[in-house]
């Protein structure tokens, strides 16, 4: 799941991992809104969960951890 998640941060938004790990992704403008949504998008047709629009939000996507903690917890 992690290893899926910085590939897709390679691929789609030519982030490499370095500058990924113990940064936050939101807060930091890692990322921006529509990398928001490409990641959304991926994660929902990748692990087969359904995000809604209410969770889009720093507190569950702010990290990689995060985004796994989100993705498992919608997996039970």
């Amino acid at each position: 799941m992690e290893k899926d998640i910085y590939k897709f941060f390679l691929d789609e938004c030519a982030i490499k991992k370095k500058e990924i790990e113990n940064n936050n992704l939101l807060s930091s403008s890692i990322i921006d809104s529509l990398d928001l949504l490409k990641l959304t998008l991926f994660i929902e047709k990748k692990f087969k969960i359904k995000i809604s629009p209410f969770e889009i939000v720093p507190q569950n996507f702010d990290t990689v951890e995060k985004i796994i903690k989100l993705i498992k917890s919608k997996q039970k």
